[in-house]
């Protein structure tokens, strides 16, 4: 995100993805995929309600062998800069 005033509600997510499970004895399951980045840029201030997630995939189960390691927590950063006057609204927003 990024803007002179930044404000938001609802939540932010990048999460990590669940490993895939082990096929058969000779397979482990798959390791979780880390948590993403959120980055938010600001000039001025940072508010609202909302809240940021980047949570660790989950491993993936064994078939009769190991189950995988969860990957590891992403990050969340709020960086101040300078930015010209700019405004926008996001009402509704799903990440494909």
């Amino acid at each position: 995100l990024v803007g002179d005033v930044v404000t938001f509600s609802g939540t932010i997510i990048a999460n990590g993805g669940r490993g895939g499970d082990g096929a058969s004895s000779a397979n482990d399951g798959g390791g979780g995929g880390g948590g993403g980045r959120i980055k938010i840029f600001y000039g001025t201030s940072v508010g609202g309600n909302g809240s940021t997630q980047v949570s660790p995939g989950l491993g993936g189960d064994g078939g009769d062998t190991a189950k995988g390691q969860p990957g590891v927590t992403g990050t969340v950063n709020q960086s101040q800069r300078a930015f010209p006057d700019v405004t926008v609204t996001v009402q509704s927003a799903t990440a494909l």
